[in-house]
């Protein structure tokens, strides 16, 4: 399974294979030896199943998890998607907190068109920026 997949999966999932050992070589499973995940229907429940491949001996094994907690297809299908989006969420968040150089944040830009509209000179504008206003006598 591709690192990004098996990352959109709720946390209550992947800790379902936390203390996992293969029962070939008791190597113990971690999230990337995840293959595929598939669902199950008994009766009226569905599960949720993981099959994993151990990293040292590449045996194949599943874990069902989520019997008790999925009443219908629907629910497990919301879960994993609005973990999804949570996750994109608090990816763009922490991008957006820490401003890009060289780039101004919108707090800044309105703090500086408000200077502008109220700046009494030319000469004001000039210095706010970073340019020292022309002398008199300079004829540059």
């Amino acid at each position: 399974m591709s690192a990004y997949l098996y990352q959109s999966l709720p946390k209550w999932i992947l800790s379902s294979i936390r203390d996992r050992v293969c029962s070939q070589c008791e190597t113990k499973y971690k999230k990337s030896d995840i293959v595929a995940v598939g669902i199950r229907q008994t009766k009226k429940q569905y599960s949720l199943y993981l099959e994993h491949e151990c990293s040292s001996c590449k045996h194949r094994a599943l874990t069902t998890v989520g019997q008790n907690s999925m009443q219908s297809l629907e629910d497990l299908c919301f879960g994993i998607l609005e973990n999804m989006r949570q996750k994109r969420i608090a990816a763009k968040s922490c991008s957006l907190k820490t401003p890009k150089e060289g780039k101004m944040t919108d707090h800044e830009v309105r703090k500086f068109l408000k200077f502008v509209r109220k700046a009494p000179t030319h000469d004001d504008v000039l210095r706010e920026i970073g340019i020292p206003p022309k002398k008199e006598d300079d004829k540059s």
